[in-house]
């Protein structure tokens, strides 16, 4: 299953969000999943590999799947563990191309992707158009009434398909105003909420994100609930 992550916040941030809730659910699954990002942010120093190496296996990638020589193990070949059952993907090399071209090398990674893991949590940056090759997906708003109004009139059930839709924010909780903009704009979504903290991208970036969900973890367990409810309900649930 694929689940596409669009970035509405303005801010092209996405990897440390989302790599919290694919450790989140994956720490609780005991099935292979693969992380893909378009924007990594210092994961060389992350994933303790060499700025020349994450650069060769970019571009290695990328003439693969230009060449139409993608494979599920190669994937798995290029990708390397972020966490227990989950591996991580630096698929940036797909902003070098051109738009349209650049939805096709992106589907095409996807469905090779489809084929060898579990899940499959795919960061779509701001282009929601990429959601017709995931089977559900999850829109990350902030809390900033200036980026929020640039999104009122748009046609969501259109330019979304019929696809199951999760709304996470870089949000208080307690924001009713968020959450009650946001209802209103989309009643079909169902919306969670994650705390805004820089400990959370700071963990990110230092590699300290486990650490960083032990020390919280009386504070995630109902984000978790809720995301793992939205994309599989027969996963383990955390007691």
């Amino acid at each position: 299953m694929i689940i596409g992550f669009a970035d509405m916040t303005g801010r092209g941030h996405l990897t440390s969000q989302l790599s919290f809730l694919a450790v989140l659910f994956t720490r609780f699954s005991d099935k292979k999943h693969l992380l893909i990002s378009r924007k990594p942010e210092k994961t060389e120093y992350y994933l303790g590999i060499t700025v020349e190496d994450a650069e060769k296996k970019r571009n290695d990638l990328m003439r693969l799947a230009v060449n139409g020589q993608l494979s599920t193990q190669l994937l798995k070949d290029y990708s390397v563990p972020l966490a227990r059952n989950l591996d991580y993907l630096d698929a940036s090399y797909i902003d070098e191309k051109e738009a349209e071209y650049r939805q096709a090398l992106f589907e095409y990674l996807l469905e090779k992707a489809g084929e060898g893991y579990h899940y499959v949590f795919a960061d779509l940056q701001t282009e929601i158009e990429f959601s017709r090759s995931t089977d559900k997906t999850v829109l990350c708003f902030p809390q900033s009434m200036a980026i929020m109004r640039t999104y009122q009139g748009w046609n969501w059930e259109g330019r979304l398909k019929d696809l199951p839709l999760l709304v996470f924010g870089q949000y208080f909780p307690e924001s009713k105003w968020t959450k009650n903009r946001l209802s209103k704009g989309i009643p079909a979504a169902d919306i969670i909420g994650l705390d805004f903290s820089y400990e959370l991208f700071d963990a990110f970036n230092q590699g300290n994100l486990l650490d960083y969900l032990n020390r919280k973890q009386n504070n995630w367990g109902k984000t978790y609930k809720s995301f793992a409810k939205f994309i599989s309900a027969g996963e383990v649930r955390p007691t």
